[in-house]
């Protein structure tokens, strides 16, 4: 992973602030497993796509390049912020036609690219013709045609597969990934927590190798090849609903695990019911559905300082033009822990983790709950101290206080960190407006 001299456009709202992107610089039989593998992608059209990208940016996914048009082009496949995405270009011609930043495309994660590449190919073929989409990429019609590439893979090609990399999780460590790498809410994570343990042990490399009816089961969560998943039994009643091949859940990546379940979930609920989707596991219904999970979980969160606070304060928080009270859910976090959280579940990138853990441990000691009152009469919130006076909204009726980030200050009492840096982002992009470039973080 590297960040090297180049930056990576974040958005902020409608705006755009700097950050560092992880780029990649693929080999190229590493890159064909890769779209084979993990984004599915047809063996025929792998060799044209790792033709592209050879002959395009010798697999350097961070790379950028300008046109002759004044138009820039991003990441591995050379996507145009003309058309397609959108950078600090502010040429109201330009498209942004798949909805995303162009900085999307120069990290090593390539689901991006993909899913726009599949909007040019859509767009190219609406005007061309059934078939044209392809030949958006110059570089496939001059060097990359089918009939140029039937040798292109052979040395990437083996008798052996691929190897799986499974993974024997611990139970509180399959916690913490559903939690903080995978988004996934606190009470959800229990149940699969206690599913993943009676389907497999924790093991993603687990194969129940044959059900009564002669299906098997896959990886974590034992999804079965008989309706989710493609493996080699040719059964022609077998569904492969998720339409991706069961090998992608024995690894120790659980991304396509669990998009394979939402739509599991969806499925169910559409026939038997809302609410349903998580009895399509057996195990949830004789081992988790009425046990305590909040005991079954407490060892791995009895450190968390995770506590049910009123401190003599009712926090107020506007819901539509009325005010409710809340409670929050707050949080002491360990140095090394909120490290973490900032890189894995809010992706920040490591030079400036380093900051913003010391920045927190100057102001709060690693405490979202507490608050301070300042000098001039106004308040400062949560692990950040942000100000009511300028950033947030709280009781203070001062009809001088701004409330720039347009939400309650109750919000950065919690333990997600996602308003504190959503604010964040329009606190440095404020400053500077008036400051110049680069001093936005001279705020704190």
């Amino acid at each position: 992973m590297t960040i090297d001299d180049a930056t990576e456009l974040t958005p902020v709202g409608n705006n755009l602030i700097t950050m560092p992107a992880s780029s990649k610089i693929f080999e190229k039989c590493e890159l064909a497993d890769v779209l084979a593998n993990k984004h599915s992608i047809p063996r025929d059209q792998v060799k044209t796509w790792v033709c592209i990208a050879q002959n395009k940016k010798s697999f350097n996914t961070q790379e950028t390049r300008s046109n002759e048009d004044g138009s820039k082009v991003y990441g591995l496949f050379e996507i145009n912020n003309k058309f397609w995405c959108e950078d600090d270009d502010e040429d109201p011609s330009f498209k942004n036609i798949c909805d995303m930043p162009c900085s999307n495309f120069l990290d090593a994660d390539l689901t991006d690219d993909f899913a726009c590449i599949e909007e040019i190919i859509k767009e190219t073929e609406s005007w061309k013709g059934e078939g044209t989409g392809i030949a958006a990429w110059t570089e496939y019609m001059d060097n990359c045609q089918d009939g140029t590439l039937d040798e292109y893979l052979l040395e990437c090609e083996t008798d052996e597969p691929s190897p799986i990399l499974p993974k024997i999780f611990e139970k509180c460590e399959l916690a913490d990934v559903l939690e903080n790498k995978h988004n996934m809410p606190r009470d959800q994570v229990k149940s699969w927590v206690c599913i993943a343990e009676y389907e497999s042990a924790f093991n993603t490399g687990d194969i129940h190798p044959l059900n009564w009816d002669g299906s098997k089961d896959y990886g974590l969560f034992h999804l079965s090849n008989k309706y989710w998943c493609k493996d080699e039994d040719e059964n022609p009643d077998y569904k492969n609903v998720c339409n991706m091949p069961c090998s992608n859940l024995l690894d120790a990546d659980l991304t396509d695990d669990l998009a394979c379940i939402e739509l599991v979930i969806k499925d169910t609920e559409s026939w038997k019911g809302e609410g349903t989707g998580m009895t399509s596991w057996v195990s949830y219904v004789n081992e988790c559905q009425t046990r305590n999970l909040d005991d079954y979980m407490s060892k791995c969160w009895a450190g968390d300082d995770v506590i049910m606070t009123i401190d003599d304060v009712t926090q107020l928080t506007p819901v539509g033009n009325n005010l409710m009270t809340m409670l929050a859910l707050s949080k002491i976090f360990e140095k090394c822990e909120l490290a973490d959280v900032l890189e894995n579940k809010h992706s920040i990138p490591r030079d400036q983790v380093k900051t913003w853990v010391c920045i927190a441990q100057d102001k709060k000691s690693f405490n979202t709950q507490e608050t301070r009152s300042t000098e001039d009469g106004s308040k400062v919130y949560g692990l950040f101290d942000i100000n009511n006076k300028f950033w947030c909204e709280d009781d203070n009726e001062d009809p001088s206080f701004k409330n720039i980030c347009d939400m309650p200050c109750s919000n950065f009492l919690d333990a997600d960190l996602t308003d504190d840096f959503a604010c964040i982002e329009e606190i440095i992009k404020e400053t500077e407006s008036w400051k110049g470039e680069g001093t936005g973080i001279t705020a704190w």
